[in-house]
């Protein structure tokens, strides 16, 4: 996980650079991670707003592990035993490449051309 906080941070129009890896988490709704104190603690304004609603969700974690977004076993023979690439099958689906299951594929131009901003 990237820290929240980099780039952020004072001094010459730019923000402080990351310490390490972002090994602390907010303690309040877990779902971001920061590097250090300092990026945290500069964070906070921007942070503040959204972190009761993350709160809200990272409870509800477990209930997305229940969500039926697989397909049947039935279904996904053909990418266990090698015959198709996850790839072909979500296309033969009209999925390639659309939400959710842009993380399945394997392909590589999926995650390069997703747009993280929706």
């Amino acid at each position: 996980m990237e820290c929240a906080g980099r780039g952020r941070g004072r001094g010459r129009g730019r923000g402080s650079r990351c310490i390490g890896s972002a090994t602390r988490r907010c303690g309040r709704c877990g779902a971001v991670a920061y590097c250090s104190v300092s990026h945290q603690v500069s964070h906070w304004s921007d942070h503040k707003e959204e972190c009761g609603r993350f709160e809200l969700q990272m409870n509800r974690v477990d209930a997305l592990n229940d969500f039926p977004f697989t397909f049947t076993p039935e279904a996904t023979v053909g990418i266990v035993k090698k015959q198709e690439s996850r790839c072909s099958f979500l296309s033969k689906r009209g999925l390639h490449r659309v939400g959710m299951w842009t993380c399945e594929c394997t392909c590589g131009d999926s995650l390069d051309s997703f747009d993280y901003s929706r």
